[in-house]
């Protein structure tokens, strides 16, 4: 740098986070298992409420509500509607 040329890093720094075709990654693999930790404990938590009853109509309704849904014959929206009331707790997550 004694010439008083600017200096150019040809190697950028590698980002802490990155979102790359829709993967989030972490440079410190502490910060990546703090989050799963955080995620699956907010999966736990909100996972019941889409199980409720009235979840599961509020669904069908929106559903059913959906126009391509209606240009469906009627054998296609029976399975669809069995569909939503038959989601398990896994499918959902």
């Amino acid at each position: 740098m004694a010439t008083g040329e600017p200096f150019l890093n040809l190697n950028p720094p590698t980002p802490m986070i990155d979102l790359t075709d829709d993967c989030l990654s972490f440079t410190f693999p502490e910060i990546a298992r703090q989050l799963r930790a955080r995620i699956g404990r907010q999966i736990a938590h909100i996972l019941p409420e889409f199980l409720r009853p009235e979840e599961r109509t509020a669904l069908l309704a929106e559903l059913e509500s959906r126009w391509g849904f209606r240009r469906l014959d009627g054998d296609a929206q029976d399975r669809h509607r069995l569909r939503v009331l038959t989601l398990t707790a896994d499918e959902i997550e």
